[in-house]
């Protein structure tokens, strides 16, 4: 008898230890084979299956806002792409910039000299006219520059003109400069290819 009440103390003991400690699992562990072994032992099982299930809850959560998060950014991504395949579409055809809208109307209101007459061999009576006697077509003064080299500002004659800078003849308009505003619309047509 007394070896008995010794191996349930001894086994009470592990059991208890073993319930304690907190690398425990929740495994079935090789405690003893007495009776109130096994049932120290079932208890630890079971509580053990119920901490895995809440467990598999949390993780069964984490995981389907991990797929919405992933969701949400590969949406994300794609417009992202739309977007950039949208601006190499732009930059393929040319700007939104045109010279009838933006460079013409500069044109018209500060260069009336070649709008009514066109000296310098430089009509401008039409933004179709002007655009024929501007783009690609050599300067009469400084033979070899282009009046307007597409996608190239700082190589187009009339820049030069504008900013005062041409090395023949003096700065357009003569009396004054053209604004701020009008010049970077010459300069940002120029720039986004001298669309008609």
């Amino acid at each position: 008898m007394t070896k008995t009440w010794m191996n349930l103390f001894v086994g009470t003991c592990v059991a208890l230890s073993l319930t304690a400690c907190p690398s425990d699992d929740g495994a079935d562990d090789d405690v003893g084979e007495t009776a109130g072994e096994e049932e120290t032992a079932e208890e630890e099982s079971t509580s053990g299956e119920e901490t895995t299930e809440e467990e598999t809850t949390e993780e069964e959560s984490t995981t389907e806002e991990e797929t919405t998060e992933e969701e949400t950014t590969t949406e994300e991504e794609t417009t992202e792409e739309e977007t950039t395949e949208e601006e190499t579409t732009e930059e393929e055809t040319g700007g939104n910039l045109s010279f009838e809208t933006d460079a013409y109307p500069v044109i018209m209101a500060n260069c009336s000299c070649h709008v009514n007459g066109g000296p310098a061999g430089l009509a401008m009576p039409d933004a179709a006219t002007a655009y024929a006697n501007l783009v690609d077509v050599d300067s009469m003064q400084e033979p070899g520059t282009p009046r307007v080299a597409p996608g190239d500002p700082m190589g187009s004659y009339i820049v030069h003109k504008i900013q005062g800078t041409a090395s023949a003849g003096g700065p357009m308009p003569p009396g004054g400069s053209l604004s701020s505003e009008d010049e970077m619309a010459i300069l940002d047509w120029i720039a986004d290819g001298a669309n008609p």
